[in-house]
């Protein structure tokens, strides 16, 4: 699937207008239109934007099938961990992986 097939396909499940889109870039309609009726795809200066007024990451518009693994957005709970973890230094990223791996190894028996 294109890259503006998808994107249509996004703002439709999202219930999501076009022109809202085209607005939050700041470009005519008429662009976006054009990109439709030649299926050709968003300039790359644009992917950013669009993913940020969908609500979803480059890689779910980019990739044209995606497994179940990859399609698993964080809750809030693992964002807030993920959060944490990106203030902590190298030493105690360590530590919390060991932390992680010795729990889960823990559950899993």
């Amino acid at each position: 699937m294109s890259i503006i097939n998808r994107i249509i396909e996004l703002l439709n499940e999202k219930g999501l207008k076009q022109t809202d889109l085209c607005s939050y870039l700041e470009i005519n309609t008429s662009t976006f239109t054009t990109w439709k009726n030649r299926n050709t795809d968003p300039p790359a200066k644009y992917i950013l934007r669009i993913c940020e007024f969908i609500g979803i990451t480059p890689y779910q518009l980019l990739a044209d099938k995606l497994s179940e693994e990859h399609t698993m957005l964080l809750n809030d709970e693992e964002e807030l961990l993920l959060t944490y973890y990106r203030q902590l230094s190298e030493k105690h990223r360590g530590v919390i992986l060991g932390e992680a791996k010795a729990l889960a190894s823990n559950d899993n028996d």
